[in-house]
């Protein structure tokens, strides 16, 4: 069932206070992604690697930042990225929508307030923060947030749009 069906499903099931707490629940969890106390985002250090990469059908710039991981920590991630990128988009089932830019960096536990991975984007660029003996399914799985949070985004502003057209009222608002 795609987001349209499981937004669908919410409306009828829990009318549109479902809709609007699913809204609010999307919306903090792009907040919980922003970069925990402490941490150093990556525009504040120079990149450990950065080049373009076919993810999916697209290309994106990957930049990696490794901490103890080092260089070894970059190549698994490499890797990963660009053997998740068909995969994903062949059990998605559309290509990738977010920007252009994908940073990935290494973590503490700390800095991640005990996470193994969070995921964030922004119209500029997807970052992606992981711990530094993470798994593979946790960075598929922070990819995947990557991936269909502006699709999840999108279809929830046009409904909520459009009803909030319908109920506001004829006269300007002050």
């Amino acid at each position: 069932m795609g987001s349209q069906g499981i937004l669908a499903r919410a409306g009828s099931t829990v009318g549109r206070a479902g809709l609007f707490v699913a809204f609010v629940a999307l919306f903090a969890s792009g907040l919980a992604a922003a970069p925990p106390a402490g941490a150093r985002p990556s525009e504040d250090r120079n990149p450990s690697s950065s080049e373009t990469i076919a993810f999916g059908s697209r290309t994106v710039e990957l930049t990696l930042n490794h901490s103890a991981g080092g260089p070894a920590w970059d190549g698994r991630v490499r890797d990963l990225v660009v053997t998740a990128g068909p995969v994903l988009e062949d059990l998605i089932g559309v290509p990738y929508p977010g920007p252009d830019k994908i940073g990935v960096n290494e973590r503490t536990s700390g800095q991640l307030g005990g996470y193994a991975g969070l995921a964030g984007c922004s119209h500029v660029v997807c970052n992606i923060r992981l711990s530094t003996g993470f798994r593979d399914k946790t960075l598929l799985h922070e990819l995947t947030h990557a991936w269909t949070q502006r699709t999840i985004m999108r279809d929830i502003t046009g409904p909520s749009a459009s009803l909030s057209n319908s109920k506001r009222p004829s006269e300007p608002m002050p």
